[in-house]
Order: C-alpha cells, then sequence, then structure tokens
C-alpha cells in the first residue's frame, strides 16, 4: 500500500509542476519528496535480501577505535572506504539503521542534485526513478548505488573538463565499491555522437556475445571454478546469476525495455527536440548492458552507472507524449505500464528454489525499525540464497 500511494503522489507532482509548469512550492515538494523516500529507505527494517546480510555483517564490524588494517585487509568483498564509513557509524550507533539513513540521505540527495541539474522535468525523473531504480538503490545494492550516485558528480567534472577532480572522485567511487572502475570508461563514450550504424552494431555484437556466452558458459564456470580467491568467487557468482530466462516473455520483456524502448526513446526525442539527447551514446551502452545482463548480473553492474541518465530520456518522453496524446492520465499510466513492464514481471516471478514464495517478497510487506517485525519468507529466501 505505501509503495502505492507513493506512486500516486510522485505521479500527480509530475502533472503539476513538469505538465501544467506550476511554480509555487516547485523546490519545496521536491525535497519533500526526496526526504521522503530517504526516510522509507533508511526506517525499514529488513526489507531486502541485500539488507538483512549486510545488517549481520554490519554487527560484526569493529568501531573506529578497535579498526585494524589486518581487518580490511581480510574482508576483501568489500572496499576499504565502505569498511571505514560502517566503522565510522558503529561508533555512533550499533544499529543498522543509522548506516540505512545516512546511505539513503547520501545516494538519493546527490541523483536528485544531478538530476536537477540536467533537466527541467525532475518531477517526473523522480517519478521514473521511484519505477526503475528506487528499491533496487536503496533496499539491496546500497554499496553499488553508493559509488553509482558519487560518480554522477564525477561526471560533471569530466564534463567541466576538470580532470584531477574527476580522477579523485572515481577513485572515491571505487574505493566504495569495485564496479566504480566504470566510471574511468565515461571520457571515452560520453561525447560520442551515435547514428543508425552504431544502434545496428550494436545489436549484432548483443547476439553475438548471448550465443557465444551461451554455448561456452559450462567452460567459463570450470575455469572460473578454479580459481578459489575471492574475485574469481565474485565473477562465478555474477556469472551464475545470469542466463536467467528461462521463458518467451522473460525474453520479450528485457528486449523491450533493454534496447526496442531506449532506442526508440532516442528517436522520439531527436524527431521533437530536432536534436540528439546530449547523453545519447550514454543510453546506447546502457542499453548494450542491459541486454547482456541477461547473461550475467556482472553487465548490469556497469549498466546501473548509466541508468540514471535513462531515467532523464524516460522523463522527457514522458512529458512529450502526455502533451501529444489525451486524456492525459490514461497516456500516463500507459506509457508507465509499458516502461516498467520487466520489472513488473519480474517482481510476480515464483522463486524457483522456494515454494510458493514469489520475488516481491523481497519487498512486501514492508517495515519499519518502530515495529521491527521479520517477514518469514523473506528471511528463509535470505538464508537460502546467502548461506
Amino acid at each position: 500500500m505505501l509503495y502505492i500511494i507513493l506512486f500516486i503522489v510522485f505521479f500527480l507532482l509530475s502533472i503539476i509542476y513538469d505538465y501544467n509548469k506550476v511554480e509555487k512550492n516547485r523546490t519545496y515538494f521536491y525535497w519533500l519528496s526526496v526526504s521522503t523516500l530517504i526516510i522509507v529507505a533508511g526506517f525499514r527494517y529488513h526489507v531486502g535480501l541485500d539488507s538483512i546480510r549486510l545488517d549481520e555483517w554490519y554487527q560484526s564490524c569493529p568501531n573506529i577505535f578497535d579498526l585494524s588494517y589486518n581487518f580490511i585487509k581480510d574482508e576483501r568483498r568489500y572496499q576499504p572506504l565502505w569498511i571505514i564509513l560502517c566503522s565510522l557509524l558503529r561508533t555512533i550507533s550499533p544499529d543498522f539503521a543509522l548506516l540505512q539513513i545516512v546511505q539513503s540521505a547520501v545516494v538519493n540527495i546527490l541523483i536528485f542534485s544531478f538530476i536537477k541539474k540536467k533537466t527541467p522535468f525532475i518531477f517526473s525523473s523522480l517519478l521514473m526513478y521511484f519505477l526503475l531504480a528506487y528499491l533496487v538503490f536503496n533496499f539491496e545494492i546500497m554499496r553499488e548505488s553508493l559509488a553509482v550516485a558519487i560518480s554522477l558528480f564525477a561526471f560533471l567534472s569530466l564534463e567541466n573538463k576538470k580532470w584531477l577532480k574527476f580522477l579523485i572522485i572515481s577513485f572515491i567511487a571505487f574505493e566504495i565499491h569495485i564496479s566504480a572502475i566504470f566510471t574511468l570508461i565515461f571520457p571515452l563514450i560520453y561525447n560520442i555522437r551515435i547514428g543508425k550504424y552504431h544502434v545496428l552494431l550494436s545489436f549484432i555484437m548483443v547476439l553475438f556475445i548471448n550465443i557465444l556466452y551461451a554455448k561456452y558458459i559450462d567452460l567459463i564456470f570450470t575455469i572460473l571454478s578454479s580459481n578459489t580467491d575471492n574475485l574469481s568467487k565474485s565473477i562465478l557468482t555474477y556469472s551464475y546469476a545470469g542466463n536467467i530466462g528461462n521463458s518467451l516473455k522473460y525474453y520479450i520483456s528485457i528486449y523491450l525495455n533493454g534496447f526496442i524502448l531506449p532506442v526508440w526513446f532516442l528517436f522520439i526525442r531527436k524527431k521533437r527536440w530536432t536534436k540528439e539527447f546530449k547523453y545519447g551514446s550514454l543510453i546506447l551502452i546502457f542499453s548494450i548492458f542491459s541486454l547482456l545482463g541477461n547473461q550475467s548480473v556482472a553487465f548490469l553492474r556497469f549498466s546501473n552507472y548509466l541508468l540514471i541518465f535513462y531515467i532523464i530520456l524516460v522523463a522527457e518522453i514522458f512529458q512529450y507524449l502526455l502533451k501529444k496524446y489525451r486524456p492525459r492520465i490514461l497516456t500516463g499510466v500507459l506509457f508507465i505500464s509499458l516502461i516498467s513492464f520487466s520489472f513488473i514481471y519480474s517482481m510476480f516471478k515464483p522463486v524457483s528454489f522456494l515454494q510458493n514464495i514469489k520475488t516481491y517478497s523481497r519487498y512486501y510487506p514492508y517495515n519499519t525499525i518502530f515495529f521491527k517485525e521479520k517477514d518469514v519468507d523473506r528471511e528463509r529466501w535470505s538464508r537460502l540464497e546467502f548461506y
């Protein structure tokens, strides 16, 4: 119920402030909405599988006075700055809620500050973020989403040609999550103008990699399994987590939301605004990684660093279609259903190794730290998946 209420509120705000261009209290309601997202994420209790696992690790993390070099060295699955952050917060309070609140506040403030700089359709972007990224960024990939949010400001430094600042911020992001090494690719891809041949070549490349991966998946697993260090374990985990499509509807949803819609939106954007979307090359790379994510979750890790650019594009198309087609509410609902198809479909998929449990159990029912009720299905799922 909470998620539905938030969706309705954000939808109405996008109509009022982005479509009707009301200026009164615009900034106030924007940051009130962001604050609401921070509170909902920060005050949750055992919502999100990664959160459950991280909560248990947090209890074993030493405070800053007991933190040692050996502990940081031995905890190879986590990067040093993340461990130091957790240790500092653990010194203040052993309650995991403090880390949740700080992480959610930093992630959402950085992301929405970036959005405010890049598009006039801030409420539509907020709505699309809520639909496409909010649950995962705040309830699951807490470390990575923090690195993603920081990387956005590395990107701003890159645009302003402040190279030293770009490298420093990129390093900070990398020391929080190793996937932030992707930020070093920004200078190579962000300013490329794309054409139809780029799109065709990208699609062919994705198909080729998918076929190659499917043919040699067993060999890849064998090679990765032969090495027992933590890096190989992580790669093996991501490789195994991929290739999960087991139905035609799954593949339709992946190619619809991962390729067809992003490319179509770029075409609409160019036709409507008579110029290409400034970050079109980033959208195309996002599309490639989204499709390859079907084979390995490692690719989805990198697509997260481009997701906010896609959200900005989707928000612009959303407002364009509202102006072009009536009735507006129906147009908006149909558009949202279209872009959310993959997420909605995945939420109602049954968990293969758990009877009568669906994927939405990750986030529903929502529980808060004020009552601290645990969902039996979610707790059971977390134990079987991570232990």
